[in-house]
C-alpha cells in the first residue's frame, strides 16, 4: 500500500498536505510495483525519499523532465508526453480494462468518480471494436472475437483472433 500523505511544492521548497481530504489516501500497489520499489530501496540505501536527486532532496521538476523523463522516452522510442499525462493514461488503461470509475477516480485522488469519465479516460479504438464484437457475438450467439486495432496512417488495421 502506498499512503498519500503530502507532496512536495517546488515553488516553495516545502512539503504540503494535499488539496483536499480526497487527496490524502492509500493506495494498493501491483505486487510487480512493489517488488520494483523494494529493489530500487536496496539500491539507494533505502533512507529518506523514494526518489531523490544526488543530494538526497526532491527532484526540481524542471531537472526531472531534462536529466530523467525525456531519455527515458527517446529510450523506449515513445513521442514526447509530459508527466502529468502519466494520469490520463492510467484513468484510460483502467476505464478501458473495466474498472469502475468510483474506484479509479479514489485511487487517483479525487472525490468526484465524474472527473474521471470528463477528463481523464479516453476511448481507445480497441475497446470500441471489443464493443461491436462482444454485441455482434451476443445476438448471433457465436463465441467473441478479440479484435485489435492498430492505428497507422490513414486507416486502421484489424486483427482478429478467436478466444
Amino acid at each position: 500500500m502506498l499512503h498519500v500523505r503530502r507532496s512536495w511544492d517546488h515553488r516553495g521548497s516545502k512539503f504540503v498536505e494535499p488539496e483536499t481530504s480526497a487527496g490524502q489516501r492509500t493506495v494498493p500497489l501491483s505486487g510487480w510495483l512493489v517488488k520494483e520499489l523494494k529493489a530500487h530501496r536496496e539500491r539507494t540505501g533505502g533512507t529518506g525519499l523514494v526518489f531523490a536527486n544526488g543530494n538526497g532532496r526532491p527532484h526540481n521538476p524542471s531537472n526531472l523532465r531534462r536529466d530523467v523523463w525525456i531519455p527515458l522516452l527517446k529510450r523506449a522510442g515513445v513521442p514526447y508526453r509530459d508527466m502529468y499525462s502519466l494520469r490520463a493514461t492510467f484513468a484510460t488503461m483502467a476505464h478501458a480494462s473495466g474498472e469502475e470509475a468510483f474506484n479509479v477516480s479514489r485511487m487517483m485522488g479525487h472525490r468526484r468518480s465524474t472527473l474521471v469519465d470528463q477528463v481523464y479516460a479516453r476511448t481507445l479504438q480497441s475497446g470500441l471494436a471489443s464493443v461491436a464484437s462482444a454485441v455482434a457475438a451476443r445476438v448471433l450467439g457465436d463465441q467473441p472475437l478479440r479484435l485489435r486495432v492498430i492505428e497507422g496512417g490513414a486507416r486502421d488495421v484489424r486483427e482478429t483472433e478467436k478466444r
